[in-house]
């Protein structure tokens, strides 16, 4: 009801999540037909809405808007039977679009897991007959592996692992960045993900990169909720600002090893700026880091390969969802297509 995002954000509670408690600044919308409750959220999910709350919102430190004005709000009410099958269309997208996140979070985890356990643990397998990293070893620093002092990273290590920096690793393409202005971007709509610092910010008709990269923040929103960077794993045909580094490697079947290994640097080591945050180039490839023996490196991402390409399809198939709901969505709503048996 109030607040800088008042009228945006918007849920369907269940049953299920009964009973709760509604804060002060929460309206309470339901219809008298329960059947079409969900037809009711998509009515004030739409972009319809949210320019409508555009126009009536009063207030200047903090807008807000009154009951009287959110019943005020007109749109086209069809069939009871044309509304549900809407709002389960709606509905039944919504779900799928639900259903994916939860699904490459899971992948996310499995594989942030297994990096955590060999590289920031140290219990990778490793065959202590033979002295070297093997799938099928024993857990490395719990079995008794030799730990040795570093002074640069000024921990222990496994014995044979190496300190380089970042610029001994990663390639960094951001002479390759093209920034646009939304005014650019609105003549440029198209299937090709435009992104930013923190994720994609809209789709244009031409792509700059076409391929696996990893994205840094490099200004703006920088860290995440633990204080590492906002790293992002992307793919295929794409557009990157000027906000992110793009990052690529001369063995591009490592991505998903440096991946992890860019989001546990913690960001307070490697930015600059007080008010306005900013991890430049020069800081980002002079950081140093323990590395381990290429075998080691080789192994994981056998492993976490397959789940990336998981990730990719169920990725695709979710932005896919996502742009197909927000088209039909104003269309359902004014009536300009209708669903068939």
């Amino acid at each position: 009801m109030d607040g800088s995002r008042v009228g945006r954000n918007r849920a369907i509670v269940s049953e299920s999540d009964l009973p709760l408690y509604l804060a002060q600044r929460v309206a309470c919308v339901r219809h008298n037909e329960k059947s079409i409750q969900k037809y009711l959220y998509y009515a004030i999910f739409s972009d319809r809405f949210e320019q409508y709350i555009k126009t009536i919102h009063t207030g200047t430190s903090i807008p807000h808007i009154s009951l009287e004005q959110l019943g005020d709000f007109e749109f086209i009410l069809p069939s009871i039977s044309e509304q549900e099958k809407i709002g389960n269309l709606l509905f039944d997208i919504d779900q799928k679009i639900s259903l994916n996140t939860r699904m490459n979070a899971e992948l996310e985890a499995m594989a942030k897991q297994l990096y955590d356990y060999w590289f920031v643990q140290f219990d990778f397998p490793f065959d202590f007959a033979q002295g070297k990293p093997d799938e099928n070893g024993k857990p490395y620093k719990s079995s008794g592996g030799k730990m040795v002092w570093n002074e640069k990273l000024k921990r222990e290590i496994p014995e044979g692992w190496e300190v380089k920096e970042l610029s001994n690793i990663l390639i960094l393409e951001d002479y390759r960045r093209i920034p646009l202005s939304n005014k650019e971007r609105e003549n440029k709509k198209g299937p090709f993900p435009y992104y930013g610092a923190t994720g994609i910010m809209d789709y244009v008709d031409e792509y700059i990169f076409d391929g696996d990269y990893l994205l840094l923040a490099e200004d703006g929103s920088t860290s995440d909720e633990n204080g590492n960077p906002v790293v992002q794993y992307i793919w295929g045909k794409n557009w990157v600002n000027n906000h992110a580094h793009i990052i690529t490697l001369n063995n591009k079947k490592w991505l998903e090893y440096c991946y992890f290994l860019l989001k546990t640097i913690p960001v307070v080591l490697i930015e600059t700026g007080s008010i306005q945050k900013k991890i430049n180039q020069e800081n980002l490839m002079s950081y140093i880091v323990a590395f381990p023996p290429d075998k080691l490196i080789e192994t994981y991402c056998n492993i976490t390969n397959a789940f990336r390409e998981k990730q990719k399809q169920v990725t695709d198939e979710k932005n896919h969802l996502t742009r197909l709901r927000d088209s039909l969505l104003p269309m359902l709503m004014n009536g300009q297509v209708e669903i068939e048996e």
